[in-house]
């Protein structure tokens, strides 16, 4: 799994990489089409979660969760650094557009119970689940693109590629975990949807720091994922009473390559 995920930074560094390389030796004109490095190295998380509240029979963990009746989860913090390359195309210096691939590690951390029958007693659980995923955006940028100062608007889509929920009790002791490979051909159904789209706004601040916030309107969870009890007994459908909606608030960096190169120093002697 580890080898894998890295396998798949590797690939991302590695085009951000050859963008860069490419760009030397061409001439010293502004570029409208130019490519850059993403960097998003803070990440805040939570989501709007709206259920019953009601047992659910959560036979992943060999458990019963009771989530607790919350309208907005605890906050998730990520140090994991969402790698990515950007493409950007500038109509003028006002405004332009922005694509690119970034991978994505987003999830949410939720407050549950669960039975322990060797005490015979309800104890209080945590809940996190967590995708990795290739992000596709593409988005308006409006403002002084010049010096780096501009809005960004915009929507895309996630596709997710590896899936982990884990069971802590108190926040510590961990009960078990699960995880999943989306390339996995003998699983027809996953725990969450195979395409999350999103929409998202921010601001760039000179030279390249970007603040974004970031929404998901659909459904975090598949409500028609099911797990197998055994040919005597009916699936059950663990997340059939979840509508969780994700929201990201990070901080960024976006390097640009091919743009402003001799041009851009005497700029900057200019504004001095």
């Amino acid at each position: 799994m580890r080898n894998r995920a890295a396998g798949l930074l590797l690939l991302v560094a590695f085009l951000s990489s050859t963008c860069q390389i490419n760009a030397q030796g061409k001439d010293h004109t502004p570029n409208r089409l130019y490519f850059g490095s993403s960097l998003e190295m803070l990440n805040l998380s939570t989501a709007f979660v709206n259920h019953r509240p009601e047992q659910v029979n959560n036979t992943i963990f060999s458990s019963y969760a009771v989530p607790e009746n919350r309208s907005l989860t605890m906050p998730r913090f990520t140090p994991f650094i969402n790698l990515g390359f950007t493409l950007n195309y500038d109509f003028n210096r006002s405004f332009g557009l922005m694509s690119g691939l970034v991978i994505h590690n987003i999830g949410y951390i939720n407050k549950a119970e669960y039975y322990d029958p060797s005490a015979s007693a309800w104890r209080s659980a945590t809940i996190k689940h967590r995708v990795y995923s290739i992000a596709v955006p593409l988005g308006l940028k409006i403002g002084d693109l010049r010096n780096r100062n501009y809005f960004l608007l915009g929507g895309g889509i996630d596709l997710p590629f590896h899936y982990k929920e884990k069971l802590f009790r108190d926040r510590n002791a961990k009960i078990s975990k699960t995880s999943f490979w989306y390339a996995d051909k003998s699983i027809s159904r996953f725990p969450t949807p195979r395409i999350m789209p999103f929409v998202y706004m921010g601001r760039s601040f000179d030279p390249g720091i970007i603040v974004k916030l970031q929404y998901y309107p659909g459904n975090f969870l598949d409500p028609t994922y099911s797990i197998s009890q055994g040919s005597s007994v009916d699936n059950v459908f663990p997340f059939d009473n979840y509508k969780v909606h994700l929201l990201l608030l990070s901080l960024g960096v976006d390097i640009h390559y091919r743009q402003y190169k001799i041009q851009e120093r005497e700029y900057r002697k200019m504004k001095k």
